[in-house]
C-alpha cells in the first residue's frame, strides 16, 4: 500500500535581488569569469570545487582577502584525504587577519547576565593585543609554547587569544564552570607556560569562586605565570606567581605588532573532546585551517559583512567561540554574552537582538526549544528589524521549532540548523545561500 506523501512547505526564500547580492552569488560569478566555466547554481559550484580543487582554493584565498603569502599551489590532492596538502607553501598569521584595519568602529560588544555592557573599538582591541604580546614575550612565551585560559566569554578572552596567535604560540581554553577536575584534566595535558584566569564570576546573580580551579591547574602544571583577569587576587592564590592583568601590562604601551607568519600546518588552538570515554582528548587545529574554513563558512554561507552585528551564544570552551571570533577578519562587530541566557528575565537574549541590532543570531537548539516551552512570543514584544539569519546547532532543530521560529519570532528570517564538530572546529552542514 502506497502512503500519501505531503509535499514539504517552503519556509523561506530570499528575494531575487538579495540572492544575487549574496557573497555566494558573487563568488560564483568570479569562478565563471576566471575559469570560463558555467557555474550558475550551488550544485554546479560544489561539483566544480571537487573537480578543480587547486583552482577553487586559489580563488577562495583571493576572494576572502586573506593577508599573507599564498604560495604556488593551493591544493595538492591525495587519495588519502589526510595527506591532501592545502596551501603547502603559504604563510600567514591568524591574528594579523583579524586585527587589520584598526579604526574607531566597534569590534566587540560584551554583555554579562549582571547587566553590564562594555565595548572596544578595533583600534582599542589592537592596542590591547599589542600590550599583551609584549607582556607574553617578557614571560618568555615563544612560537609553539602553550598558553592556557580559564576565562569567561568577554573582551579579555578574545584579546588573549589573538595575542597568543600573533606570537605563534598555541591557545587552549576552558570555561570556568568546568570546575577543578574538568579544567585540570584538559589544560594540564598541554603543559602551558602561562595561565589566564578569572578569579570569580557571577551566574544568575550567584557568586562563583574560581580559585579552587586555578589551584588544581597550578598543581598539575609547571606554570611560569598566572594572570588574573580581575582586580583582586584571592588569598588562597597568594603563594602562586599571580599578577593582575592590568598590573601585568601596565609597563607596556601600544606598539605595532610584529605578526609571526607561520606555515600551513602551524598549530593555533587546542580544543578537547567531551571526555565521555576517559579523559578529554586534545584536538589540535592549525591557524590556516581555522581561518580559511571559518571565513569560507562565514562569508559564502552566512554572508556576514563589514559592520554587521553577529552573535553566537557560547562559552570559551565550545568550538563555536573560536568560530565566531574569526568574523573579526570581516570587520563585523561581535556581540558576546556570558551568563544565564534567561537571566534576569526569560527574554534576555531576545532583548539583546533589538538592543544591539543583531543581523545574525546564533544559539543552540536546546535554547530555542526552551523558549518555546516558556511560551515566549517575540513577534508580539520585539521588533527584530535587522535580524536576517538564525543559526542553531548543538543538536538537530526539530520541525516544531522551525514552525515556532517562523510563526512566533519572524516570518521573513532565514533559519539554518547547522552541524559541525570540535574535531574540525567548523561545519559539516551549513547555510545554503539561494543563488540561482
Amino acid at each position: 500500500m502506497t502512503e500519501n506523501i505531503t509535499e514539504p512547505a517552503l519556509l523561506w526564500a530570499p528575494e531575487e535581488r538579495v540572492a544575487q547580492a549574496s557573497a555566494m552569488s558573487h563568488f560564483m560569478r568570479e569562478v565563471s569569469r576566471h575559469f570560463n566555466v558555467d557555474v550558475t547554481d550551488y550544485d554546479a559550484l560544489h561539483r566544480w570545487s571537487i573537480e578543480s580543487p587547486d583552482s577553487f582554493y586559489s580563488l577562495l584565498w583571493d576572494f576572502l582577502g586573506i593577508k599573507g603569502s599564498k604560495g604556488k599551489q593551493s591544493c595538492i590532492p591525495d587519495s588519502n584525504l589526510r595527506k591532501t596538502a592545502f596551501y603547502p607553501g603559504a604563510r600567514l598569521n591568524y591574528a594579523e587577519n583579524l586585527l587589520q584595519n584598526p579604526d574607531n568602529s566597534i569590534a566587540i560588544i560584551s554583555h554579562r547576565d549582571d547587566g553590564s555592557r562594555r565595548t572596544v573599538t578595533r583600534r582599542e582591541l589592537y592596542d590591547l593585543v599589542s600590550r599583551l604580546v609584549q607582556a607574553l614575550k617578557a614571560e618568555g612565551v615563544e612560537e609553539g609554547d602553550r598558553v592556557a585560559a580559564i576565562i569567561t566569554n568577554e573582551i579579555e578572552a578574545i584579546a588573549g587569544y589573538l595575542a597568543v596567535s600573533a606570537i605563534g604560540a598555541i591557545w587552549s581554553a576552558c570555561s570556568p564552570d568546568f570546575g577543578p577536575a574538568g579544567a585540570s584534566d584538559r589544560l594540564c595535558q598541554v603543559s602551558p607556560k602561562v595561565l589566564l584566569a578569572v578569579p570569580s564570576y557571577t551566574y544568575s546573580g550567584k557568586f562563583i569562586d574560581v580559585a579552587p580551579t586555578i589551584l588544581a591547574v597550578a598543581r598539575g602544571c609547571d606554570l611560569k605565570r598566572i594572570i588574573i583577569v580581575g582586580d583582586e587576587i584571592d588569598a588562597s592564590l597568594s603563594h602562586l606567581s599571580c599578577v593582575a592583568l592590568e598590573d601585568w601590562i601596565a609597563a607596556y604601551s601600544r606598539n605595532d605588532i610584529s605578526f609571526n607568519r607561520l606555515s600551513y600546518d602551524a598549530p593555533l588552538a587546542i580544543l578537547f573532546s567531551s571526555g565521555t570515554t576517559g579523559k578529554p582528548k586534545c584536538i589540535v587545529h592549525s591557524a590556516m585551517g581555522l581561518l580559511l574554513q571559518h571565513l569560507k563558512e562565514l562569508v559564502l554561507h552566512c554572508d556576514i559583512r563589514k559592520g554587521e552585528h553577529f552573535f553566537y551564544y557560547s562559552t570559551c570552551g565550545w568550538m563555536m567561540w573560536n568560530w565566531q571570533v574569526s568574523a573579526l577578519a570581516l570587520e563585523a562587530t561581535l556581540v558576546v554574552y556570558d551568563g544565564n541566557p534567561f537571566y534576569p528575565v526569560k527574554g534576555r537574549l531576545l532583548d539583546l537582538i533589538d538592543e544591539e541590532e543583531l543581523s545574525v543570531f546564533g544559539t543552540s537548539a536546546k535554547y530555542i526549544d526552551a523558549c518555546q516551552n516558556e511560551q515566549l512570543v517575540p513577534i508580539d514584544t520585539h521588533k527584530f528589524e535587522n535580524l536576517r539569519l538564525i543559526l542553531s546547532t548543538g543538536s538537530p532543530l526539530i520541525p516544531s521549532c522551525f514552525d515556532y521560529l517562523y510563526t512566533k519570532w519572524k516570518p521573513e528570517v532565514q533559519v539554518a540548523s547547522i552541524s559541525g564538530g570540535t574535531d574540525i572546529c567548523g561545519c559539516f552542514s551549513g547555510v545554503i545561500q539561494c543563488c540561482q
